[in-house]
């Protein structure tokens, strides 16, 4: 096998390889030294594009490992945290996030340092992993609000991406916030992650370099200005897409008339709505967009919204 796959272009092996299933890749890579080789650049385009967080120390010290290799760290273009075993490469059998690390609070519930954790995915993401600068923060499985105070939420995993974004100034190219429960969206909450330890002169200098943001959360008042904060302080916002689930019909409209302003940003390119109730607010607000909404494509929960790629 060493000699036959020896005799082949490096660029056939690769071809072959990119045509397989990620552990079907594997596999062939530990056939030999050579297949080893030849398969690298395929094996960082297809297994290591996007890694699997949980926060926790154990998953944090796999993912260092990996931002210390200097040939496989510039694979990494994408990072999920999320409490959903198995779904990715770097999770403990616990439950939750940011197992083995200790997480003091202020009295409001907010972290406050000193956060291990947070300095160690701040070294891993501005000196290790320099071409990661696209998240998601997923939720499935924990509380917003546990018994262990010492126990991380939902809330807080958003908090320590932004305390490293604040700190660092570090260039966000993406942003998905999923919090769900059987499918529906829940709430976050905003004194977690709304501080003036978060939003520094850097927070908005890295801030400014997102293109693309995807919210599917509940919009409580404070959450939906906190929200809209984010999405007016994006110049270089390209892609909006927002799964709100609104409390009440006040908050209907301040979001409508949030996404009157949003639609004034000078590169914004898509918005897609979805989970919205169309209320005459809505009538209002399709008629003062300054483009053509596109209706729902295939039912009342279809996205709603303008660009040329919606989903």
């Amino acid at each position: 096998m060493t000699s036959f796959l020896s005799a082949l272009p490096v660029e056939l092996v690769e071809r072959v390889a990119f045509q397989l299933e990620s552990s079907d890749l594997q596999s062939l890579r530990l056939v030999c030294t050579e297949a080893y080789r030849s398969t690298l650049n395929c094996f960082g385009h297809i297994c290591l594009a996007s890694f699997t967080t949980d926060l926790s120390r154990e998953s944090l010290e796999r993912l260092k490992d990996l931002s210390q290799h200097k040939k496989l760290r510039h694979y990494v273009k994408f990072l999920l945290i999320t409490d959903e075993k198995g779904v990715g490469q770097g999770f403990t059998d616990d439950e939750g996030f940011g197992q083995g690390y200790t997480w003091p609070r202020h009295p409001s519930g907010r972290l406050v340092a000193p956060l291990p954790g947070v300095e160690m995915l701040q070294d891993i993401l501005i000196e290790g992993l320099i071409e990661c600068r696209s998240f998601q923060i997923h939720r499935k499985y924990i509380m917003e609000y546990p018994d262990d105070p010492n126990e991380l939420v939902y809330s807080d995993a958003i908090a320590i991406l932004f305390l490293v974004i604040g700190e660092t100034g570090l260039p966000i190219r993406s942003l998905q916030l999923d919090c769900e429960s059987d499918g529906n969206p829940n709430s976050i909450d905003v004194d977690r992650v709304d501080s003036q330890d978060i939003q520094t002169p850097q927070f908005w200098t890295g801030w400014a370099h997102l293109e693309e943001l995807d919210l599917h959360i509940t919009m409580s008042s404070d959450a939906l200005l906190w929200t809209a904060d984010l999405v007016l302080r994006a110049p270089n916002l390209r892609k909006l897409r927002i799964g709100y689930n609104l409390c009440n019909d006040g908050e209907t409209v301040s979001f409508f008339r949030i996404l009157h302003f949003a639609s004034t940003l000078p590169k914004l390119q898509e918005l897609i709505l979805s989970h919205l109730c169309f209320t005459e607010d809505f009538i209002a607000f399709e008629s003062a967009f300054p483009r053509q909404l596109h209706p729902p494509q295939g039912g009342s929960d279809a996205p709603y919204g303008w660009g040329d790629a919606r989903c």
